[in-house]
């Protein structure tokens, strides 16, 4: 309670869930419920009132989390979205509406760390002891069982002679990891793309992106190094809803 004449104090901002479509920010306190009178906290308060919160709608535009190579730390950091308890980037946006079309994702940071083929045995992606770990993550035992209805099967390829596979996890290609951002290629150890490398070399090498600079290694790096994995995959809008004030997708149901 207040005594007679003295001032409110302004509270922290609300925040107000995004619907599927929809996000909302907010826009003031309002002395009525026509939202027409801004309410001032300077304001001596003589009796009870009651307050009304504004909000300003907006269509989800997934546009403004898409990574640029203009791309700061800061603004690095708020683009960051939240799927199945991982941090991402939107490295593609194919949307047509807040809840239709796809985004491709690519993990913000490592899931793990492991050679590309553990035996050294060849340079396939087909083949990989990396590929094997991916499918098992969308497998009844996997993290991503639970989600793995979202997530769009996609055909993946390596080079002209390996097999085409399905995935709906995958690690990126010399051409993709080339239209990623280089302040998004960084990391904190090097990661492994799907290409064979392409060095002369005794020992069978893939491709890979170097952590400090963030440069691609298309001469790549021994198959048996470990490495991290920073995987992609590509999510369908049509089954998803994005909350922006925690920059989350989660499951419709």
């Amino acid at each position: 309670s207040l005594r007679y004449g003295a001032t409110a104090t302004k509270p922290a901002d609300p925040t107000k869930t995004a619907t599927t479509t929809m996000e909302y920010t907010f826009a003031g306190w309002y002395s009525d419920s026509g939202l027409e009178t801004s309410f001032s906290f300077d304001t001596a308060i003589t009796g009870n009132i009651m307050l009304y919160a504004k909000w300003t709608a907006a269509p989800i535009n997934y546009e403004a989390y898409l990574v640029t190579e203009d791309d700061t730390a800061e603004t690095l950091t708020n683009k960051v979205v939240q799927f199945n308890g991982i941090a991402w980037y939107i490295i593609k946006d194919e949307s047509t509406a807040a809840n239709a079309g796809t985004i491709t994702l690519l993990a913000k940071d490592a899931i793990t760390k492991m050679s590309f083929i553990a035996d050294g045995s060849g340079d396939k992606y087909s083949n990989s002891t990396v590929k094997e770990y991916l499918e098992g993550l969308t497998n009844a035992e996997g993290s991503f069982a639970g989600v793995s209805e979202v997530i769009e099967t996609v055909k993946v390829k390596a080079s002209d002679d390996d097999t085409e596979v399905d995935a709906k996890i995958w690690l990126l290609s010399i051409d993709e990891a080339n239209q990623v951002p280089t302040n998004v290629r960084k990391s904190d150890w090097d990661w492994w793309l799907r290409s064979p490398g392409s060095s002369n070399s005794n020992a069978m090498k893939a491709a890979c992106v170097r952590y400090y600079n963030g440069d691609v290694d298309s001469g790549g790096q021994n198959v048996k190094s470990p490495f991290n994995i920073r995987p992609a995959l590509k999510l369908n809008l049509s089954k998803m809803i994005f909350d922006s004030t925690t920059s989350t997708f989660t499951v419709v149901h």
